[in-house]
């Protein structure tokens, strides 16, 4: 077998590894790779320069980039371009940020992103990646899964985790999250939305709804986000209906009645 190229299998084994949605800081790259910090910083430095990874401004860790996101979680690049109309109307109608979040295991993935006119503020990027449990999409999403499905997926997983960001845990037993989490995916499913009050990520507050788009489908949210200091949570409530809306459109477009075409 010819030996591999070093450099190529390094940058191959950092991919690999973001695969699994967990960003990763360029310490952890050195370490994982047995190279140093000047040579994992180079190595993530050339995949962002070709959008195979995209850097947190915030937390510096580097995520999964756009040239690879929409094809690693299947169905993402079809889903949006139909979704998309509707995320721009939502965007103009509120004038916030909207997403379109995939769930894959524990974690939901933005895999499209239309900006708020809020010219301050800056979306969220294509790639990031965040706690289901943790996340209004996420919640949404999980609140379509079993009860059995839901204990296979968290049996080794710790509620504790609030970001990928290991500074940010809830100092609670695993038995009183577990029983929280199934308190807030029972509400989800009675509301048909979710909300998010608690995360500091970027300083958002967001509401989310499930696409169901049926079960050879992978699992799609609908978002939206705004900042925490300029919508509370009457308001933000009030988007519910624009959204459960605008997510009824989108899936009457992926799921067309019988003998009808689906709209372009």
């Amino acid at each position: 077998m010819t030996r591999p190229l070093t450099s190529v299998d390094n940058a191959l084994r950092l991919l690999l590894t973001l695969h699994d949605g967990r960003p990763i800081r360029v310490t952890e790259a050195a370490k994982l790779l047995a190279v140093s910090r000047a040579t994992a910083h180079r190595l993530l430095a050339t995949l962002e320069q070709r959008q195979f990874v995209e850097q947190d401004p915030a937390t510096r860790a580097y995520l999964v980039g756009t040239a690879l996101v929409r094809n690693w979680l299947p169905q993402s690049k079809d889903v949006f371009a139909l979704a998309e109309p509707q995320m721009r109307a939502l965007a103009r109608e509120l004038g916030e940020a909207t997403h379109l979040t995939v769930l894959h295991g524990i974690t939901v993935t933005v895999v499209g992103s239309v900006a708020s006119r809020r010219a301050a503020r800056s979306t969220t990027f294509i790639g990031t990646t965040f706690p289901a449990h943790f996340s209004a999409s996420g919640q949404a999403l999980l609140a379509d899964l079993s009860l059995e499905e839901l204990r296979r997926r968290y049996s080794n997983a710790a509620l504790h985790q609030t970001a990928w960001r290991r500074t940010k845990v809830i100092r609670a037993s695993d038995d009183a999250l577990w029983n929280t989490l199934l308190a807030e995916l029972d509400r989800t499913r009675t509301l048909g939305f979710a909300t998010n009050f608690r995360s500091g990520n970027r300083g958002v507050n967001a509401i989310a709804c499930s696409l169901k788009l049926g079960t050879n489908v992978a699992p799609f949210a609908l978002v939206i986000d705004a900042p925490r200091t300029q919508t509370g949570r009457r308001r933000l409530l009030s988007y519910a209906k624009p959204l459960l809306d605008a997510a009824t459109h989108i899936r009457h477009r992926f799921l067309p009645a019988p003998g009808r075409a689906v709209d372009q």
